[in-house]
C-alpha cells in the first residue's frame, strides 16, 4: 500500500512538473515577446523611439512631417480614410461654384470649362482609390499625385487661355477675390490632408505662374480688370494666407494625433504588463497547488502506513 502511494506521488509529480514546464515556457515566451516589443532599436519602418520608450513626435518645421517615419505613415493612412467625405464635399462645392459662376456671368465659361471637368475626374478617382486600394498609406500617396497632376493641368490650361487674346475674360474685383479665396482654401485642404512638401511647392509655383505672370509689359491688363501689379498681389496673398492657415491647422492636428498615439501606446504597455503579471500569478498558483497536492498525497501515504503498522501491532498484542 505504501509502495502504491509512492507510485501515485511519483506519477502526480511527473504530471504536474510537465504542466509547470509548459507554463514556464509560455511565460518565458511572453516575456521575451514583451521585451522585444519594448526594444528601442529602429524597426523596419524606421521608427524612432526615445529613451523612455515614447515615439519621437518631433515635427520638421518646413516639411511638416514627423521624424518618426512609422508615425508619418500611420497619420497619412488615417487621414486618407477619415477625411474621405470631407474631401469629396470640398470638390463638390468647388465644382458647384464654377457652375454657379457661369450661370451668374457667361463670360466666365472658359474658366469653368477648364475646372469643372477636373473636379468631376477628381471625385471619381478619389472614390475609386478609396474603394479598391486596401493599403491606405499607398492610397494617400497615389491620391496626392493625382490631385497635384489635375491642378497642374488646370493651371496650365488657364495660363494658355490667358495667352489667347479675348479667350480668357478679365474678371471683376469681387470675382477675383472669390477665385483667389478658392486657391487659399485649396492650400488649406492640402495641409489638412497632410500632402507632402514637394507636392505643395509644385502647386504653389503652378498657381502663381499661371495667373501672376499675365499682363506684365504688354497691352493686356492681366486676368482681372485691375491689372498688374494687383493680379500678382491677389495670387501671392492667397498663397501666403492659405499656407499660413493650413500650416497652423496641420500643427494642431499632428500634435493631437501624437498625443492620442502616445496614450494608445501607454495603454498597450499597461495591458502587456498586466498580462505578464497574470501569467506569473497563474504559474505561482499552479506551483502552490502542486505543492499542496504533493503534500496531501504524501501525508495520505504516511497515514496509511502508520495505520497498517498500528493495526499489526494491535494484532500482535492480542495474540
Amino acid at each position: 500500500r505504501v509502495r502504491f502511494s509512492g507510485d501515485a506521488v511519483g506519477g502526480c509529480d511527473r504530471k504536474v512538473k510537465k504542466e509547470l514546464s509548459n507554463a514556464s515556457t509560455s511565460t518565458a515566451a511572453a516575456a521575451a515577446a514583451a521585451e522585444g516589443a519594448s526594444n528601442n532599436e529602429p524597426d523596419e519602418n524606421c521608427s524612432s523611439v526615445l529613451d523612455d520608450g515614447t515615439p519621437d513626435g518631433t515635427i520638421h518645421w518646413l516639411s511638416m512631417s514627423f521624424r518618426d517615419k512609422s508615425l508619418e505613415t500611420e497619420l497619412r493612412r488615417r487621414s486618407w480614410s477619415d477625411a474621405y467625405l470631407l474631401h469629396q464635399l470640398a470638390i463638390v462645392l468647388m465644382g458647384a461654384h464654377h457652375i454657379a459662376a457661369v450661370a451668374h456671368d457667361s463670360s466666365l465659361t472658359p474658366i469653368s470649362l477648364i475646372w469643372a471637368p477636373l473636379c468631376v475626374f477628381q471625385l471619381l478617382s478619389r472614390h475609386t482609390i478609396h474603394v479598391h486600394l486596401a493599403d491606405q498609406a499607398r492610397a494617400h500617396e497615389l491620391g496626392s499625385r493625382i490631385l497635384t497632376l489635375l491642378i497642374v493641368v488646370g493651371t496650365s490650361l488657364q495660363r494658355l487661355a490667358l495667352a489667347v487674346p479675348g479667350l480668357h475674360p478679365q474678371v471683376a474685383k469681387d470675382t477675383a477675390l472669390a477665385r483667389s479665396g478658392e486657391f487659399a482654401l485649396l492650400f488649406i485642404m492640402l495641409h489638412l490632408s497632410h500632402v507632402g512638401l514637394a507636392y505643395r511647392l509644385v502647386l504653389h509655383a503652378c498657381v502663381t505662374l499661371s495667373l501672376a505672370t499675365s499682363g506684365w509689359g504688354g497691352d493686356s491688363r492681366g486676368w482681372t480688370q485691375l491689372g498688374q501689379p494687383f493680379d500678382t498681389l491677389y495670387v501671392v496673398v492667397a498663397n501666403v494666407v492659405g499656407a499660413a492657415i493650413g500650416h497652423c491647422a496641420e500643427v494642431i492636428l499632428r500634435r493631437a494625433f501624437f498625443a492620442r498615439h502616445v496614450e494608445r501606446r501607454r495603454a498597450d504597455v499597461v495591458i502587456e504588463r498586466l498580462e505578464r503579471e497574470k501569467q506569473r500569478a497563474q504559474y505561482d498558483y499552479e506551483l502552490l497547488a502542486h505543492e499542496i497536492r504533493r503534500s496531501t498525497v504524501t501525508f495520505s501515504g504516511y497515514a496509511s502506513s502508520a495505520g497498517a503498522y498500528s493495526a499489526g501491532s494491535t494484532d500482535a498484542t492480542d495474540r
